[in-house]
């Protein structure tokens, strides 16, 4: 890191205010725990169906991502559990 400030800082000019860079990583976008816990269970499932099954996961949160109306995000958060419990049921009843 002091040699990524070092080069950082050769490129400031010396009347800049800035006296010292630090490196910081882009943020992250978090995760919320329902889409962590269905890609997990996601990845019990057979490979062939697998890649398709979190694809699916993801279109899913992403349409829904910009609701507002609490009680729609109240139905779909219930409604996602649900079909969490389901998929991980049907995954434990085929033996994955």
């Amino acid at each position: 890191m002091q040699y990524r400030e070092k080069k950082l800082g050769s490129l400031i000019s010396p009347n800049s205010r800035a006296t010292s860079l630090s490196y910081q990583s882009p943020k992250k976008k978090s995760i919320s725990p329902s889409k962590r816990k269905a890609l997990k269970i996601a990845h019990r499932a057979p490979p062939q169906a697998r890649g398709e099954l979190k694809q699916s996961i993801r279109q899913e949160m992403e349409k829904n991502s910009e609701c507002t109306d609490k009680q729609k995000i109240r139905y779909l958060i219930s409604e996602g559990l649900e079909r969490i419990k389901q998929l991980d049921e049907m995954l434990d009843m085929q033996g994955h």
